[in-house]
């Protein structure tokens, strides 16, 4: 049986990191949806221990990171979505970064969102709430290639042509919205994804970046006076 066209390209753009933590992530579901069905509790544990609760993360440290190994039994499409984006254009990063600076930057988003989601639940006062889900490390992969590809030309679903740049503002978007109408959904983690890769690819406390951003808001205030 042969493989369809659009099944090879896809298939021959995979990349070795991208595939390791997409192995890994989807391993790691399967293990507890089968878990489950044998013991439910040790699969509820599970997510208790490795689910990121912000009044729990002094004494489990570890969920910072274990959180984004974990995804919603209920919905597949809370893995889904991580899937398809990291393979979609996971390996272009990878690719122009190396193996090792893309695990790099996929540990940054993630962490990054952690912390932002800690940070966000304090604030609005419910700290007991628990995040899981590589999303926020997806959303920061994403993020990165639009920063390094800004004219690169995306069509998503079939959908009129979107530059690369405005992926950011797409997200954004759609996050805001998701909020408004109160997905279950932790638009804080996104966030967090998204300064990690930015910060991680700017580095904006260079002397060089600061200079130029100081140039750059000195000229839009003229242009406004």
């Amino acid at each position: 049986m042969r493989r369809s066209g659009m099944f090879q390209r896809i298939w021959a753009n995979r990349t070795r990191g991208v595939t390791a933590i997409l192995a890994t992530l989807v391993g790691i579901h399967v293990l507890l949806l089968l878990l489950a069905l044998v013991q439910r509790d040790l699969a509820d544990l599970a997510y208790r221990l490795g689910g990121l609760v912000p009044q729990h993360v002094l004494t489990r440290p570890w969920t910072l990171a274990t959180m984004a190994l974990l995804h919603d039994r209920r919905d597949l499409f809370h893995l889904l979505f991580n899937v398809l984006a990291l393979f979609s254009l996971g390996p272009w990063v990878e690719r122009a970064l190396g193996l090792r600076r893309f695990l790099v930057l996929f540990a940054i988003c993630s962490l990054a969102g952690s912390v932002l989601f800690i940070g966000a639940q304090v604030v609005q006062g419910t700290p007991g709430v628990m995040a899981i889900g590589a999303s926020g490390a997806v959303i920061g992969i994403l993020t990165a290639f639009a920063l390094m590809f800004p004219r690169a030309e995306l069509r998503l679903f079939g959908l009129a042509p979107l530059q690369a740049s405005n992926l950011i503002w797409l997200i954004l978007g759609l996050d805001f919205i998701m909020w408004v109408f109160g997905a279950r959904i932790a638009v804080s983690v996104h966030v967090g994804g998204m300064i990690g890769a930015f910060a991680y690819l700017r580095r904006p406390w260079r002397p060089e970046y600061v200079r130029d951003a100081r140039r750059r808001l000195a000229l839009l205030w003229s242009r406004l006076r």
